[in-house]
């Protein structure tokens, strides 16, 4: 209901001819339509009115998608509000489709698409394997044998 509402609000702000909201991409999907709605997306939007985290967050940062999301659970730990995404009150559809409007009416697009590009890396579990691996290091030389070098004990 809610993005239906933020649908028709953004119809009158003369921004249909660069997106279409539509697409679904939930729990209940097949896999073969996740590929081709997140591809075509410009934005992915998650008007949840509760959520703890979201694996369509996760996928819409895979697929180098900003996001237009409710600020509920776990979120705005994922979707940094103006960095790869915009974060808008829950059950407010004005709030959300004023976010869409800006989203389509500016150059954030291009900058969110890049913020995501640019900090994959550290989303990735590349970071948590080299942690692991300089961790890891002290406690082998702390295992390897080591010789004690010890002088000789001489009485006065």
């Amino acid at each position: 209901p809610m993005l239906a509402a933020a649908s028709r609000e953004v119809g009158g702000a003369q921004i249909q001819n660069r997106g279409t909201l539509g697409g679904n991409v939930a729990n209940g999907s097949p896999a073969g339509d996740t590929l081709p709605v997140l591809s075509a997306a410009d934005a992915v939007v998650m008007p949840y009115l509760e959520a703890t985290q979201s694996g369509v967050a996760q996928l819409a940062i895979g697929f180098e998608r900003p996001m237009i999301a409710t600020s509920v659970g776990g979120l705005p730990e994922v979707i940094r509000d103006g960095d790869i995404g915009l974060l808008v009150p829950p059950a407010n559809s004005d709030a959300l489709a004023e976010a869409i409007v800006r989203f389509f009416s500016g150059d954030l697009a291009q900058r969110l698409a890049d913020n995501i590009r640019n900090g994959k890396d550290t989303a990735s579990w590349q970071p948590l394997v080299r942690l692991i691996e300089e961790l890891a290091m002290p406690a082998e030389a702390a295992t390897a044998p080591q010789t004690l070098n010890v002088a000789p004990h001489r009485a006065p």
